[in-house]
């Protein structure tokens, strides 16, 4: 019997969980793969994006980042 690889979007999925349990606010990859980053606050991703690179905002540091 032949083992499949995970779907992209399991594999997606599981990154996001990964990441979600232990990650600091602040701008990681995209992890929608529409933008260069995106900022994630502690508890989720938000919808605060960049093409260029992190860049600063009132909005994301006010929840202790």
């Amino acid at each position: 019997m032949t083992k499949l690889e995970p779907s992209i979007e399991t594999q997606l999925f599981d990154s996001l969980a990964s990441l979600s349990a232990v990650a600091d606010p602040g701008w990681y990859q995209d992890p929608y793969e529409v933008h260069k980053l995106r900022y994630f606050d502690g508890d989720e991703w938000t919808g605060h994006v960049t093409h260029a690179g992190p860049v600063p905002c009132q909005h994301c540091y006010s929840h202790g980042g």
